[in-house]
């Protein structure tokens, strides 16, 4: 998911698994690095929203439970 939020762009990627694992952060990390060449003023938010519990960060994702989703700002 791409939210173009003016001075910020929030990418979000959602998976229903339980379990974050290194490997899920690859695409999500890509398509951040051609984003930001693109939108070269705005930030780059990268977030992924998965179906576990804990909330973290981890190699410059924001790692989002479901459950949690609506305690992010997305604006």
């Amino acid at each position: 998911m791409v939210l173009d939020r003016g001075s910020r762009v929030v990418l979000a990627e959602i998976k229903s698994g339980a379990t974050v694992f290194g490997d899920l952060f690859a695409p999500l990390r890509r398509v951040g690095g051609l984003v930001g060449k693109q939108e070269s003023a705005a930030a780059v938010v990268l977030r992924l929203v998965y179906g576990g519990d804990e909330a973290s960060r981890r190699e410059g994702v924001e790692v989002v439970p479901w459950s949690a989703v609506t305690d992010v700002p997305w604006d």
